[in-house]
């Protein structure tokens, strides 16, 4: 293993020569002696950073009054902040003023209070998870730090009314959260809830607590109502039955007991009756839109979004500007911020919808480059009959799969989750990035994606490392029949559950990949379990309102078994490639985050210790001011540089060389599993 202390023993070189020879040296090891020059490339390349640098403007929320927009965007050090600026000056890059100057990422999600005074935010730590609670006052640009007397905490904001905020805090007991009360006018944090036993809330627009919900160990959850059962949902549906809002004595809400794909329902609290509002037997219903708290329009997502209204709601003007592929991120009585995202444009471009008059005012336009590709939809049946939808993207030369005259080398992308996530036709950075080195880059909805019914989800239950991945290679031998790839052309990358894929792909299906790059990915099901919490979220996508909401009881129900039962263990390593490294014959290279709560760095350290000391190819990147989800470029572009490379090695695909400004500023470290690893 090569580390910092062994050449700072060997010399006295600065810190940042010591990184650069540490980093070069490790280079040589995982890649030869050609390592750091640049290959004859099969196809242009688009630069990294076009790609992947941080975005100009990640997120835009309108102010309550309208008068003002707030931003969360790069500033001069690339870091995320807050900016602000008047609506009316809004096309005016000059009026946009900074309030919050952090020097680290990352800004979670952000909330304007009613009254339009104070934005209030979530801000991670190191890749932890660890949020702390903050708001800043937009006119004096104070900034408050409202939970920097809990030790250790994960602070979250539930919902905001008036000047009052609906916060989460738990420092009392680490796997649950008190209810608070913030009030932005005093400062001051008022406890009504103390909390032992509930993992999620929804409140009224008076800050009421209606619904509490407490998580099984099974998967199951029960919601309450008082101290009263409303609803119980069975772990089968537990997975997309969510509630949405509760307005005046109606809650709305989407279920899946008496259907496949989710229903939108309305109840009446005080009489119990239950309608439903919206129903799609192919997709599950994604975006809901209320307008005046009423169902506006919905989402279904089949290949791609499709927008569907209730009654009288009227957006065809809308759709013939924008298309399908937007979301409607934040709202006011009259203005909505629409976020809007293209495979052919780098990024999310924003918009300023004047619904009174469909005035529509671009915030911000995401560019284009003439190399980028078009994302191509298609479906194909299982070995064992079921419809699956999938995605490649071709190098842009190729206007379609008929146009591919000799085949291509392939990477395979499974997603993370894997459920309460999919993929979808939109912007994804690392299908461009692969495509433009000369892959044909594939995503598929295997069974545990979600966004398709209950069915498709249960339907992988008990078969991670089997079926699900079966999934992934049957949709490799539709491409080799369509004449994309040949077998010995394929390769597979993913994160978290995608990691977990690539690493079962090598442990179990040993002769159906040519190499694996694995970021932060599970490499045993029991240890991996016995370290993830009871339950945790993500956003939707970054700075979303919206949450992918997880638990630990689901993900037992999802592998097949627990580690606290015998039968379940036994089960749970037989799935486990950890215990399988001995059938490993391709090259794998390992991403971590040294920081990550859910899938920890034993999970990664564990099986490249295994991989070295059977003398299998292996290289492990670790980073050690990363979690699950990295935030520094810097970070992002040296691992993406060492992947590429990878790669290259035994795809052919070409390759950008590491840059050597971002390798100082990361924080890498570099280990291999021989001398030299190819």
């Amino acid at each position: 293993m090569f580390g910092k202390r062994s050449i700072l023993k060997a010399c006295t070189l600065s810190h940042t020569w010591v990184k650069l020879l540490l980093a070069f040296v490790a280079t040589m090891l995982c890649f030869g002696v050609n390592a750091m020059s640049e290959s004859k490339p099969t196809a242009s390349y688009i630069p990294r950073a076009v790609l992947f640098a941080p975005p100009e403007i990640m997120a835009i929320k309108i102010s309550p009054d309208s008068k003002f927009l707030a931003y969360v965007k790069s500033d001069p050090t690339g870091v995320m902040n807050l900016y602000t600026c008047a609506t009316n000056e809004c096309q005016r890059k000059d009026a946009l003023r900074q309030i919050t100057h952090f020097t680290t990422p990352e800004i979670y999600r952000f909330f304007w209070t009613d009254d339009s005074k104070y934005i209030v935010f979530l801000q991670d730590t190191n890749g932890s998870k660890a949020y702390q609670l903050y708001a800043v006052n937009i006119d004096s640009g104070q900034l408050i730090n409202y939970t920097k007397d809990f030790k250790n905490i994960t602070a979250k904001i539930f919902k905001v009314s008036g000047s009052k905020v609906a916060v989460g805090v738990n420092d009392r007991n680490k796997n649950y959260h008190d209810i608070y009360i913030l009030d932005t006018n005093d400062g001051s944090l008022t406890k009504i809830f103390e909390n032992d036993r509930f993992s999620r809330f929804s409140f009224d627009e008076n800050l009421n607590l209606i619904f509490k919900e407490e998580i099984h160990d099974d998967g199951s959850i029960d919601v309450y109502k008082g101290d009263n059962i409303y609803f119980k949902f069975s772990p089968e549906d537990a997975f997309h039955s969510r509630i949405l809002k509760v307005h005046d004595a109606t809650l709305y809400y989407l279920d899946t007991r008496t259907s496949d794909t989710t229903t939108l329902k309305s109840v009446n609290l005080a009489t119990g009756k239950e309608t439903n509002l919206a129903h799609d037997t192919k997709s599950d219903i994604g975006d809901v839109i209320f307008v005046d708290n009423l169902p506006y329009m919905y989402a279904t997502n089949w290949f791609k979004k499709e927008w569907h209204s209730f009654g009288t709601s009227n957006f065809d003007a809308l759709q013939k500007k924008l298309g399908s592929s937007f979301e409607v991120t934040n709202q006011n009585k009259q203005f909505w911020i629409i976020r809007c995202y293209e495979p052919k444009k780098i990024g999310a471009s924003f918009y300023l919808y004047n619904r009174s008059d469909d005035q529509l005012t671009p915030l911000f336009v995401a560019k284009t480059d003439p190399q980028l590709a078009d994302m191509i939809p298609f479906e194909f049946t299982t070995r064992d009959g079921m419809l699956l939808t999938a995605y490649i993207t071709l190098p842009h030369q190729y206007k379609s799969i008929e146009s591919i005259k000799k085949p291509i080398p392939l990477i395979v992308l499974p997603h993370g989750g894997p459920f309460q996530v999919r993929d979808v036709w939109c912007y994804n950075p690392y299908h461009q990035w692969l495509a433009s080195r000369g892959y044909a880059v594939l995503s598929v909805n295997f069974r545990l994606s979600s966004g398709f019914g209950k069915k498709l989800v249960n339907a992988g239950n008990g078969e991670w490392g089997r079926k699900a991945l079966f999934d992934l290679i049957d949709a490799v031998q539709w491409c080799i029949e369509h004449g994309v790839t040949v077998k010995d052309k394929v390769g597979i990358m993913g994160g978290s559950y995608g990691g977990y894929s690539t690493l079962a792909a090598l442990a179990f299906t040993p002769k159906e990949f040519v190499v694996g790059v694995d970021i932060v990915g599970p490499s045993s099901l029991i240890t991996v379990m016995e370290k993830v919490p009871k339950y945790w979220d993500f956003p939707n996508y970054p700075l979303s309102d919206g949450e992918l909401f997880f638990t630990k009881g689901a993900f037992i129900k999802s592998m097949g078994g627990s580690p606290d039962d015998p039968e379940g263990r036994k089960f749970l390593a037989s799935r486990s490639p950890l215990n399988f490294v001995s059938q490993i014959e391709r090259p794998l290279l390992l991403i971590q985050g040294d920081n990550d709560p859910i899938v920890t760095k034993a999970e990664s350290q564990q099986i490249f210790n295994e991989l070295k000391r059977l003398k299998k190819k292996a290289c492990m990147l670790s980073f050690s001011d990363e979690g699950h989800q990295f935030r520094r470029y810097a970070n992002i572009d040296v691992f993406l540089a060492y992947a590429e490379k990878w790669l290259h090695d035994y795809l052919g695909g070409s390759f950008q060389p590491i840059n050597d400004a971002l390798l100082k500023e990361s924080s890498v470290i570099v280990t291999v599993s021989a001398e030299p690893v190819i």
